[in-house]
C-alpha cells in the first residue's frame, strides 16, 4: 500500500511538473498573440531557453513580430511620403479603393468639400452621398462616375455659398 501511495504521489508530481513545463510557453505565446492583436507590434517574447518545438515557436513568433513591426513602419513612412506629396499639390485629391471607400484625401480637397479628412477617410461613397451640405452633390457625381463603364475625366462645377467650385473627376 505504501509503495502504491508513493508511486501515485510521484506520478502526480511528475504530471504537475510536465503540465507546467508544457503550459508555461503556451501561456507566454498566448499573451504575446494578444499583445500583437491589440496593435503592440513591438512586443517580443523572452528569448527561448529551449531547443524543442516550443523554443522554435517562440523564436518564430518573435521573428514574425519583427517583420510585422518593420512592415508597419514602412507603411507609415510611405503614407507620410504620400501625404507630403499631396499636401504640396495645389489641387484637391481624393483616392478611392475598388470598393468605393475613401482611402485618402488631401487638405485642399477637404477644404473644397468642407469636410475633414477624419469624417471622410474609410467611409464609402454610398455613405458620403447621404452626408449633409454641398459635399453630397460632389459625392453623388463621384458615385455616377464610378458606375460608368467608360471611365475617364470629367469637369464638374458645383455651387457652394454663392461661389462656383470647379472639380475634375478622373476615374481609372
Amino acid at each position: 500500500f505504501l509503495l502504491s501511495a508513493f508511486s501515485i504521489g510521484f506520478l502526480l508530481v511528475v504530471g504537475w511538473w510536465l503540465a507546467r513545463t508544457m503550459t508555461r510557453p503556451l501561456s507566454a505565446l498566448e499573451r504575446g498573440t494578444r499583445q500583437i492583436a491589440a496593435g503592440h507590434l513591438g512586443y517580443r517574447l523572452p528569448p527561448p531557453d529551449r531547443r524543442d518545438e516550443f523554443g522554435r515557436l517562440q523564436g518564430s513568433f518573435n521573428a514574425m513580430g519583427e517583420r510585422l513591426d518593420e512592415s508597419q513602419r514602412a507603411l507609415e513612412r510611405e503614407k507620410s511620403r504620400v501625404q507630403a506629396i499631396l499636401s504640396a499639390v495645389g489641387a484637391g485629391v481624393v483616392a478611392l479603393d475598388g470598393a468605393g471607400r475613401v482611402r485618402l484625401i488631401n487638405d485642399r480637397a477637404a477644404d473644397l468639400l468642407d469636410q475633414s479628412a477624419e469624417a471622410v477617410v474609410d467611409r464609402s461613397v454610398a455613405e458620403l452621398v447621404r452626408s449633409d451640405g454641398s459635399a453630397a452633390a460632389f459625392w453623388r457625381e463621384v458615385e455616377k462616375q464610378r458606375a460608368r463603364e467608360h471611365r475617364g475625366g470629367r469637369d464638374l462645377i458645383l455651387r457652394h455659398g454663392g461661389e462656383e467650385r470647379h472639380y475634375h473627376l478622373v476615374a481609372t
